[in-house]
């Protein structure tokens, strides 16, 4: 059962972009949680542009699942 070409297209931009944020959030949190971590990698955690990006992540995450599963 392959994909369409258009199916495809459409879903890796969104899927990069699911990614991105992932390796992004991971990051921070890493900083924030390692046994060196120093105040300013708490900072991270309460960046309201790091709340965003996990609601984000949410978002692109239930929009794929109902592209590739419907």
């Amino acid at each position: 059962m392959g994909c369409s070409f258009a199916f495809e297209t459409d879903l890796r931009p969104k899927a990069d972009r699911l990614l991105n944020m992932t390796t992004d959030s991971d990051r921070i949190l890493w900083q924030a949680f390692s046994s060196n971590a120093r105040p300013a990698d708490w900072r991270g955690l309460t960046d309201d542009r790091f709340w965003i990006m996990l609601r984000e992540e949410d978002f692109l995450v239930v929009h794929l699942a109902e592209k590739v599963h419907p």
